[in-house]
């Protein structure tokens, strides 16, 4: 089945609407889960509401935070902060798949 899950997340509360899916998925696979921010060039301050995390030292923190506090113990969770800043988002995220 799965072996690692990517879980890209941008600080907002929806992308981490995702986080119930992967822990679950993660659980039921034992597979491993990276969660990903990438710094965007010219990145906006707010996304859907929530704030924007701009610098790789503010997704770093928010990363880890989510690892410690969301996922439970028996699910191999690591993050990973494209530190090069982008215009193309999503090629930056299909690259790290």
């Amino acid at each position: 089945m799965f072996k690692h899950l990517l879980v890209p997340l941008d600080g907002s509360r929806l992308a981490e609407a995702a986080l119930p899916a992967a822990i679950l998925v993660a659980q039921k696979s034992g597979a491993k889960v990276t969660l990903l921010h990438v710094i965007e060039r010219h990145a906006p301050k707010s996304v859907h509401g929530n704030v924007h995390l701009r610098t790789a030292e503010e997704a770093e923190t928010y990363l880890r935070g989510v690892a410690q506090q969301r996922f439970p113990p028996g699910v191999t969770v690591d993050w990973h902060v494209h530190r090069h800043q982008t215009d193309h988002l999503a090629r930056s995220l299909a690259d790290h798949v």
